[in-house]
């Protein structure tokens, strides 16, 4: 991403850089702290159904 900002931040005015990547940092801290976590979550939840359902079955055989 930093090759990427250099591409498109060459020639502008600093104030807009330092904006745009303030921004961005904070929403890739808002995505990885928040987002992230309630997903992974979700997905332990959705785990631990699974296994219950496999503890049922193996309990019914």
């Amino acid at each position: 991403m930093g090759m990427y900002f250099i591409e498109i931040f060459r020639g502008r005015p600093v104030m807009i850089i330092i904006t745009f990547v303030a921004v961005y940092a904070a929403w890739m801290l808002f995505a990885y702290l928040y987002l992230g976590k309630k997903n992974l979550r979700k997905e332990q939840s959705q785990l631990m159904a699974i296994i219950q359902n496999l503890k049922a079955l193996e309990e019914q055989f």
